[in-house]
């Protein structure tokens, strides 16, 4: 979503911080962002309906919805005390 797109009483703070500096000198970054809407309630969820597709906003992107029940969704990963 472009800046131009954004409602203007949306308010977004992005900060930027060296995480790690490398003997090299190669740096490491992490970002944290906070969003504050200024407007009512109303219009927010108006605004998000309109801008944001009905979509599971989840870490894996809405498929652990897929995975059946019966199925481990990340056999890969050892499990501790196990």
């Amino acid at each position: 979503m472009a800046a131009d797109k954004l409602d203007k009483d949306l308010f977004i703070r992005i900060i930027i911080r060296t995480a790690n500096i490398s003997g090299e000198g190669k740096r490491t970054i992490t970002t944290s962002y906070n969003a504050l809407f200024l407007g009512d309630a109303n219009r927010l969820f108006y605004w998000k309906k309109s801008q944001f597709p009905v979509v599971a906003f989840t870490p894996y992107g809405g498929k652990m919805s897929k995975v059946p029940e019966t199925h481990i969704p990340c056999p890969h990963r050892k499990v501790s005390g196990s």
